[in-house]
């Protein structure tokens, strides 16, 4: 590139405002112990929960409405078909008996013919009355016509037991709008799972059959009587009889049955939803079976430990209280039938029962659930019936991205707080339950940190470095969450720059947290990590920080602490006291990917940023960055070569990787630093390398396939420090 001149006194100007900036005070690297994020979506002034909440309610109650009108209508209908049906029906079924006409006429006829026999003087027989037969076609046109009007009379049944059941799916007495929100999609999907909409639309139907069944019992009327109604009649009967028995038992004996279904069968449904069919009647049933229950464990506890009480133990064992604790969705079966106040209060102990229910089926905890905090249920959870309710919204309704963001990212608040009161092990399985639910069920197979980490490793017998590790991770955790929903949004419809920016800063806080070791944090790699695919949260592909994708220069600058930060890392435990540490403590095989971001960014801002071309001090602050970077590994390596002895020919940890670092790097702004830099490593690879010296233990480590591979530090390799001063600084040959 040609020189450019430029005035001498703009050129002062423009130191001016670089020292300005550079004296107001370093900033620090990005982390996950920062306060507040600075590319978040902007939390609405109203309640986010209160914003999804509104369309979900409108849709419900105009659907509710609907369904309103409709059974109204089919009531006043089906109440004066009824009362047609009945005029008929009084009628008709007088032919199923003896006319009382024909018997006064048989008797008349039976005195007539005994005084014809007096005055003759002579005898005769009494005449024989055949027994009383109904018609065939009466008794057709009976049986069409009653079971026309049970028909009827069953819609009206049904009709007045589903419009108590819509009251009751209603009702959301003093509750905040998050646990609204959880409720109506649980009550929404039960009315789904438990085919409510199906029973609406059977309503015509069945009236419609009562209507074909009258017309054919009138084309009938005149045809000869049959076989007798009472059984058909009985069976309609008993099939109304038993619905109405169903609907309003089944939601006390629910609990039971899923406790059946999970205890004794091991069959795991998908997670299973209340029954829908609150009525009054029902209602009554729920606190009739929770008074028997209750009763019984009571009486459990007085029976003598004899060979009775062992049988029965094995045959309720976990229904009793001494065995309820810790069995995760079977202890909330026992809490629905803890004296429920309401419909609503049973359907916040099944929000739980279904949460826990999730858990145990993904395998995350067997059979074993996670307790809620001490705090109270609606503090966590619900989570699965949140996370699915916020799924289906995106899918059904059009999306409100911010509103959506600050509810998960509450959710996950929350979960990353929880650690301070449950175990380590609970902890992460709870995340692991939320991340499960952000992952499904279109991309179940996404990457996780903790795929790839173990988290955590207690390094350290001091109790607050302990907890300091413990919460530093469960930030990180919650970053990851916050990425994951930010991928599906980015995925799914939104292109706004703010999702955009906050994905990456989401990005780099983690990165800089893990390679940074705040707090004293030693991440250790999994045992199957180099056949994992790399994180999405970890990820800095080649459409970011390229000078053409629009970030603020302050991830520039965020980019450049870390490549710093982490030369700074490794400068501390080349020590001997971190040695043994070494493989803990830095994310090797993330280095590959941090300084291919980096070249791609040094090589753009330095044939764009340049100072004749780009006078923003902020963009000069970066480019200081970077160029102090190379002067660090410059001066730790002619500090090791000033210290090295004429038999210690080992190279060091910091040689290689900045050699990694250096290597296939063109530049033109820092070519005077670059060059320094380029000229110290042949330095050192002659004392050391090209002396005989290796470090196989680093080598090996970073020839891993899951690393660079082992096609680095070969005689070939190396070949790029032999031509130093030859080097391109052209702008072409950039890697690709």
């Amino acid at each position: 590139m040609s020189s450019i001149r430029i005035d001498i006194e703009e050129a002062e100007q423009l130191h001016e405002k670089i020292e300005a900036v550079n004296h107001e005070g370093e900033e620090k690297p990005w982390s996950v112990d920062d306060p507040s994020f600075r590319y978040a979506p902007k939390k609405p002034t109203e309640d986010p929960w209160a914003l999804l909440l509104r369309p979900l309610l409108e849709k419900d109650k105009r659907q509710c409405d609907v369904w309103i009108d409709e059974v109204q209508n089919l009531l006043i209908f089906a109440g004066l078909f009824s009362a047609v049906i009945t005029s008929f029906v009084v009628e008709s079924y007088k032919n199923l008996q003896p006319d009382p006409n024909d018997s006064i006429i048989s008797l008349l006829s039976v005195i007539a013919i005994s005084s014809q026999s007096s005055s003759n003087n002579s005898s005769s027989l009494p005449i024989s009355q055949p027994p009383f037969t109904p018609a065939a076609s009466s008794v057709r046109v009976n049986v069409l016509w009653f079971m026309s009007l049970v028909l009827s009379l069953t819609t009206v049944l049904v009709g007045i037991i589903s419009l108590q059941w819509i009251r009751e799916h209603q009702s959301y007495p003093a509750l905040s709008p998050k646990e609204v929100y959880a409720l109506l999609h649980m009550r929404t999907q039960s009315l789904r799972q438990w085919h409510v909409p199906s029973i609406f639309r059977t309503l015509p139907i069945l009236l419609q059959i009562a209507l074909a069944l009258f017309l054919v019992g009138l084309i009938d009327f005149l045809l000869p009587f049959g076989n007798k109604i009472a059984v058909p009649i009985s069976v309609m009967i008993g099939i109304t009889l038993s619905f109405l028995l169903y609907t309003s038992t089944y939601p006390a004996i629910q609990g039971i049955l899923l406790y059946i279904q999970i205890r004794w069968l091991g069959y795991w449904q998908p997670s299973p939803s209340p029954c829908p069919f609150k009525s009054p009647q029902s209602y009554i049933a729920l606190k009739i079976a929770s008074n028997v229950f209750n009763t019984w464990l009571k009486l459990y506890k007085h029976i003598p430990k004899l060979r009775l009480r062992k049988r029965l133990a094995s045959f309720v064992p976990t229904m009793a209280d001494a065995h309820i604790k810790g069995i995760g969705a079977l202890s909330y079966i026992r809490k629905s039938y803890n004296h429920p106040s309401s419909w609503t209060q049973h359907d916040a102990t099944w929000l739980s029962i279904r949460d826990a229910y999730a858990q145990c089926k993904q395998q995350i905890l067997s059979t074993e659930g996670v307790e809620p905090p001490v705090d109270g249920t609606w503090n966590i959870f619900p989570i699965f019936d949140l996370v699915r309710a916020i799924q289906q919204t995106s899918e059904d309704l059009k999306r409100d991205f911010a509103s959506e963001y600050h509810c998960i990212s509450e959710i996950s608040e929350k979960i990353t707080l929880s650690q301070r009161h449950l175990s380590w092990k609970d902890f992460q399985l709870l995340n692991e339950h939320l991340q499960y639910l952000l992952l499904s069920p279109k991309n179940n197979d996404g990457v996780l940190l903790s795929d790839v980490f173990k988290f955590y490793t207690p390094f350290y017998s001091n109790a607050a470095t302990h907890s300091e590790s413990r919460a530093l991770v469960a930030r990180i955790f919650h970053h990851e969450n916050l990425h994951m929903i930010l991928d599906d949004m980015l995925a799914h419809g939104t292109t706004e720059p703010t999702y955009v920016h906050h994905r990456l800063e989401l990005r780099l806080r983690i990165i800089s947290s893990l390679h940074l070791e705040t707090h004293g944090l030693r991440i250790p790699f999994s045992d199957d990590r180099l056949a994992q695919p790399f994180p999405p949260c970890l990820q800095l592909g080649p459409d970011v920080l390229n000078s053409a994708s629009g970030e603020p220069l302050e991830f520039y600058y965020q980019l450049a602490l870390l490549v710093e930060h982490i030369f700074k890392r490794i400068d501390e435990v080349s020590s001997v006291q971190y040695r043994k540490q070494l493989t803990s403590g830095l994310l090797f095989h993330h280095f590959p990917k941090i300084f291919r971001r980096a070249r791609r960014t040094v090589r753009s801002i330095s044939a764009l940023w340049t100072a004749p071309y780009h006078s923003d001090p902020r963009s000069q602050k970066v480019i200081n960055k970077f160029n102090e970077t190379f002067c660090f590994i410059k001066d730790r390596l002619e500090e090791q070569l000033a210290a090295q002895t004429k038999h210690d020919t080992h190279p060091s940890l910091m040689f290689y990787i900045g050699s990694l670092y250096a290597k296939d790097l063109v530049t033109n702004y820092f070519e005077r630093d670059f060059s320094a830099l380029l000229s110290t490593l042949k330095v050192y690879k002659q004392r050391t390398i090209d002396a005989g010296g290796r470090n196989s233990e680093i080598e090996t480590m970073l020839q891993n396939p899951g690393i660079y591979g082992p096609d680095v530090f070969t005689s070939d390799w190396w070949k790029f420090l032999d031509f130093v001063q030859h080097l391109d600084t052209s702008e072409k040959n950039f890697e690709t």
